[in-house]
């Protein structure tokens, strides 16, 4: 099984947080960088989308409302998971 596979089924498990470097690493598997931080919150963008905000906490770790807007932003439910 693929890591990319297994960060999407934990993100799909909804968990009550994760790791910043988990919610980096997904965001930039599926093609979004990150263009600026300002204060505590890094802004992740992608050609075409609307700027997802993840705060960043001195590397601490991010709350479920931002995985589930992560989730619902990159569609990892409508994904096939045998593809990945």
């Amino acid at each position: 099984m693929s890591r990319r596979r297994k960060l999407v089924e934990r993100f799909l498990r909804q968990p009550p947080d994760v790791a910043y470097d988990d919610v980096e690493t997904l965001l930039r598997m599926f093609g979004w960088f990150p263009a600026r931080t300002s204060g505590s919150h890094v802004t992740f963008i992608k050609e075409g989308e609307h700027p997802i905000g993840v705060p960043k906490h001195r590397g601490r770790r991010v709350k479920g409302k931002y995985v589930r807007v992560i989730v619902e932003r990159l569609r990892l439910d409508e994904l096939d998971l045998d593809e990945l």
